[in-house]
């Protein structure tokens, strides 16, 4: 529910901000003002795809997604990652036409008292965004956070930029910052992108992480060993698999309860875990704990 509280705000939100910006970037002339309210309504079209995402991704498993849903969010970060990617090439495009013409600002003070409401907004809403986020281990609020963060930062220097032109005359510090906006959404798409991607192609989960499961195993003095340990996230869940080897002289039955043992130690650490075990006896496959 949280979740999607949180990203109902971020659409309402960016839909009214990107609105305001290009309005008022078309009024007053103002590339770097229209260029933040178009990242701004790619915002608007990527919150929407998280609040669809986090949506689908919060149903249980079915008959068809046996892992359940969880890979959607991460569907959804990819794609916001593209526009922010495209989103940067329009912008850089915009901002070299607007050098070739020259055009100028016709309003400085009205662009600047949007862009300073612009960043009081952006900010204040990211605060609860960004919570919902960790508090969910939500893959797509956290990308809806960081648009949120990289448009009140763009704003701010776009206000730096439009007091610039103010005192110098000058509309290159406009474009100029346009240019620096198209910079910071190339390289936030591109981060995003890999984030995101990850777990799609069933990347591991931390290092951190895995190391909190060898030591839960290696806590436990019941097994022999363990070996083929494998890791990957979905969503906020996080799939564990490895096989368990056990001396010849414990029965299946005590061999069951340890393994519930470790499972039930891991869920303290990593409360979103679902794991697989497979048991062995010692002469499958014993060896010194490894991967």
């Amino acid at each position: 529910m949280e979740k999607e509280k949180a990203s109902k705000l971020s659409v309402v939100s960016n839909s009214l901000l990107s609105a305001l910006k290009i309005a008022i970037g078309l009024l007053t002339g103002s590339v770097a003002v229209l260029s933040d309210g178009i990242h701004s309504f790619t915002d608007v079209a990527a919150s929407v795809s998280t609040a669809l995402s986090v949506r689908t991704a919060s149903r249980p498993a079915d008959y068809v997604h046996r892992f359940g849903h969880g890979k959607f969010e991460n569907v959804s970060g990819v794609f916001e990652s593209v526009l922010l990617l495209v989103t940067g090439a329009i912008i850089l495009a915009e901002s070299l036409q607007r050098f070739t013409t020259g055009d100028r600002i016709t309003d400085v003070g009205v662009a600047v008292i949007t862009m300073v409401v612009s960043a009081a907004a952006d900010f204040a809403i990211s605060v609860p965004v960004r919570g919902a986020a960790k508090r969910a281990d939500s893959a797509a609020l956290r990308v809806d956070y960081v648009h949120l963060a990289t448009d009140g930062v763009s704003s701010l220097g776009v206000i730096v930029a439009l007091l610039l032109v103010y005192v110098t005359g000058s509309t290159l510090f406009d474009i100029g910052v346009a240019l620096i906006i198209a910079g910071i959404m190339f390289i936030s798409g591109i981060r995003l992108m890999l984030e995101s991607g990850g777990p799609l192609v069933d990347r591991k989960i931390s290092d951190e992480d895995e190391d909190i499961i060898r030591k839960v195993i290696n806590e436990h003095s019941g097994i022999c060993g363990y070996h083929s340990l494998r890791t990957r996230k979905s969503g906020n869940v996080c799939f564990v698999d490895f096989h368990l080897t056990f001396r010849p002289d414990v029965t299946l039955y005590e061999a069951h309860r340890v393994t519930d043992e470790i499972e039930e130690e891991l869920r303290k650490y990593l409360p979103n875990c679902s794991t697989l075990v497979h048991l062995e006896p010692e002469g499958a496959g014993c060896t010194d704990a490894h991967v």
